[in-house]
């Protein structure tokens, strides 16, 4: 029933978002406006050469294992890669894909996220920065307030020293008195103020109440297009301790920096497998990261392992950002984190949240 005059047509050709059609062979058979608007590209020249020959250079590999797994029957959903405009510009796009065998066709629609992970890449550097700048500034209040210390004890002892060669001088002995109890205070404040250091984040974050499995499927979203092209298994188990009291930006973080490294430094030739669950011990909430790669020599990388650009790999990926930022976002809010890796063996962190946080008003 209902109007036969519809035109489907203008549905392919108006929409926003990608349309195509492309042959088993990698070849554009048609494409709309809106892929003709963002390449740059005239429909001619769309047609004219290989798809491959649109994606960007480091995405052309996984692409082409895409399209073979869809010649095979599978459905392909948020699959993402780049491809090159005209002018050379880099942009992001998020596919969805199904094949029709008997005609040898793929029919797929893109969304480009470009925007998206240009503001997901803004986020992870001003986080880096921020932390970067807050330990900074920790370390160096921490080492200020510690190197007052001494020359404010020397300064007590001299002040006792001339307190006995001035005891018959009553008005002197007396402001000395004072002088020793604006010491003690300074000295007091001084401690305190150590203490405070050691407790307290400087930088004020709001904690909220997480549901591990929404935080990672959140986080997923960003790196699904990694563990796909890498063949990566992910198994969560998040039954036993369900939620946490954490920072949403913070708890995202940890998720994406170690399941990244997990797949970057996984075994040569091998899929990665990573295990990630969550369990109660007495009232602490723990959150582990388990994989079976590379592993570490614990006692080279002793203190090292969570240094800002430390590397303990041969990587032309490895910044050493990512286990810095899971550790400054832990322990700024007063967490902990354990280590278990050997060489060739894999590597097991065990993140134990503090149980005193509570939700922000």
């Amino acid at each position: 029933m209902g109007d036969k005059n519809y035109n489907y047509e203008d549905l392919f050709e108006l929409s926003p978002d990608l349309f195509c059609i492309v042959s088993f062979d990698g070849f554009f058979k048609k494409v709309n406006s809106s892929v003709v608007n963002l390449l740059g590209y005239d429909t001619a020249e769309l047609y004219a050469r290989p798809v491959n020959s649109f994606v960007h250079p480091d995405d052309v590999k996984q692409t082409t294992e895409a399209r073979a797994s869809l010649t095979k029957g599978k459905f392909i959903k948020n699959f993402e890669n780049k491809y090159l405009t005209k002018n050379g510009d880099t942009v992001w796009l998020s596919w969805t894909a199904k094949a029709c065998p008997e005609n040898k066709i793929i029919f797929a629609v893109a969304k480009d996220i470009t925007e998206k992970k240009r503001i997901d890449l803004q986020v992870n550097d001003h986080i880096t920065e921020l932390t970067t700048a807050n330990e900074k500034y920790k370390n160096l209040s921490y080492t200020t307030a510690h190197d007052l210390r001494p020359p404010i004890d020397n300064l007590i002892s001299i002040i006792n020293l001339i307190q006995t060669d001035i005891e018959a001088n009553t008005k002197v002995n007396k402001l000395f008195k004072l002088l020793e109890q604006a010491v003690l205070k300074l000295k007091s404040s001084i401690n305190s103020y150590i203490e405070d250091l050691k407790h307290t984040n400087l930088t004020q974050v709001e904690i909220e109440s997480i549901d591990f499995k929404d935080c990672w499927t959140e986080t997923l979203f960003s790196i699904r297009n990694m563990i796909e092209s890498s063949k990566a298994v992910v198994k969560t188990n998040f039954e036993k301790a369900p939620s946490v009291n954490f920072n949403t930006d913070y708890l995202q973080s940890i998720f994406l920096n170690m399941v990244s490294n997990a797949v970057k430094y996984a075994q040569p030739n091998t899929k990665p497998e990573i295990f990630i669950y969550s369990f109660k011990e007495g009232e602490t909430t723990k959150l582990v990261f388990e994989d079976k790669g590379l592993g570490m020599d614990m006692k080279s990388v002793k203190d090292k392992l969570f240094g800002l650009h430390q590397t303990f790999h041969k990587n032309n990926d490895s910044k050493g950002i990512g286990l810095y930022l899971v550790h400054t976002h832990v322990t700024s809010l007063g967490g902990s984190i354990n280590v278990e890796s050997k060489p060739n063996k894999g590597s097991k962190f065990t993140i134990s949240f503090s149980n005193k946080l509570e939700v922000s008003a």
